[in-house]
């Protein structure tokens, strides 16, 4: 999909340009009760070494005939190995920690404990349920055996769901109208009765956008909290006893950022015209992930600049990561060698652990090239692969 067109849909969802002053400040500031990290205080010459402790490979291998995976939307870590979400098939594979397949759920249709299409999945540790929203408003779970449990129907046009320590669930749904009136209510839980309550917003104004992005919420286990954000929002809440608060705000500096506000600012030409003149364009795409005390936040960058150089058209993703102690970092501007460079295609957390999923053309060079790669228990990569193979790579981060 070309840039231009990308562009046009991002507009249709409702936004315009907002542009945020540039200023002296610190590395990050605490102001109106929430932390502004600011994107000039990136550390760019930082070594991989001051992020990534350590890196380790899992081999996810021995798919039965007739099933291979092209597309890994998420990755879940559980006690006993991994679940992945293979969007482009509706399947869920289940591998133990060695990476050997265990089983899958396909369960499509119209059934009791059946689904049309996942849109997201999660997984409640206290129960050891799988849990998957379907597009068709219904959230439906699993045993890790496969077997199905319950169907709830939810909320139209419910998208995204995490769960809380406790094992409630949590989910995002696109603003509805109800009996001709535009719903305020995009967050809710959903107690053990099966009862579905809306999240009080409190003052802040959550704007929709598409209902499909994979990584609106996160948690952080070491501080038990439950983080959201949306797309084209610089803005990261924290969802505490049922209410909404701004716990980080991301201060672009004099980058111009599509946003949902002022979106009558420009007609589709203006726009359109505006961003393909303007070289500091950068839109968020509403993914966060926490691991330890680690922020990293998800956004595209219309200019990719890197030692003072620009490749024009160019839009990739960009991943911002924010410790406390240790100050703000981005992938593109991290040096060393962790290993091998890799496309970050990030799908899941744990613990300090940031779970990618290697991009084919990497795991092709890996087997190309013959990497001398190491699982922890120093197996080789190599001496593990089959035909079906497919590679996480856990990248560990400083706690």
């Amino acid at each position: 999909m070309g840039v231009l067109k990308i562009w046009i849909q991002l507009f249709f969802l409702g936004g315009c340009i907002c542009i945020y002053s540039c200023q002296n400040h610190p590395d990050t500031a605490e102001e109106k009760g929430h932390t502004v990290i600011h994107f000039d205080s990136i550390n760019t010459n930082a070594l991989y070494s001051e992020v990534i402790e350590d890196v380790d490979y899992i081999v996810l291998r021995g798919l039965p005939d007739g099933e291979a995976v092209f597309h890994f939307a998420k990755v879940l870590k559980f006690e006993g190995g991994f679940i992945c979400w293979e969007d482009r098939n509706e399947t869920i594979y289940i591998f133990d920690n060695e990476g050997n397949y265990l089983r899958h759920i396909n369960a499509i249709g119209g059934g009791p404990t059946e689904y049309v299409s996942i849109g997201d999945i999660c997984y409640i540790e206290n129960d050891h349920f799988i849990v998957i929203i379907d597009r068709a408003h219904y959230l439906i779970k699993y045993d890790l055996q496969g077997n199905g449990i319950s169907k709830v129907e939810l909320p139209k046009r419910s998208g995204n769901m995490m769960t809380d320590d406790n094992g409630d669930i949590l989910f995002f749904s696109y603003p509805r109208n109800v009996d001709g009136k535009r719903d305020s209510c995009v967050l809710w839980t959903l107690g053990a009765d099966g009862a579905v309550n809306c999240i009080n917003l409190r003052s802040i104004e959550v704007s929709g956008g598409s209902n499909t992005g994979k990584f609106r919420f996160s948690r952080s286990n070491s501080k038990n909290e439950i983080f959201f954000t949306l797309p084209l929002s610089n803005y990261v809440y924290t969802i505490r006893n049922n209410e909404l608060f701004t716990k980080y705000e991301i201060d672009f500096g004099d980058k111009e950022v599509f946003s949902f506000k002022d979106r009558s600012n420009y007609s589709i030409k203006e726009f359109i015209n505006h961003v393909n003149s303007n070289e500091k364009f950068i839109h968020t795409d509403g993914n966060i992930f926490t691991a330890s005390n680690w922020l990293v936040y998800q956004f595209n960058n219309k200019y990719y600049v890197r030692d003072g150089r620009a490749i024009g058209d160019y839009n990739p993703n960009e991943r911002l990561l924010y410790h406390p102690k240790y100050g703000l970092y981005s992938m593109n501007f991290l040096n060393g060698n962790p290993g091998f460079d890799y496309y970050w295609r990030i799908r899941g957390t744990y613990d300090n652990v940031l779970i990618h999923h290697m991009y084919f053309s990497d795991r092709d060079k890996v087997v190309e090239e013959k990497m001398d790669l190491r699982t922890e228990s120093g197996e080789r990569v190599l001496d593990l692969m089959d035909e079906t193979s497919e590679i996480l790579v856990l990248m560990k981060l400083r706690r």
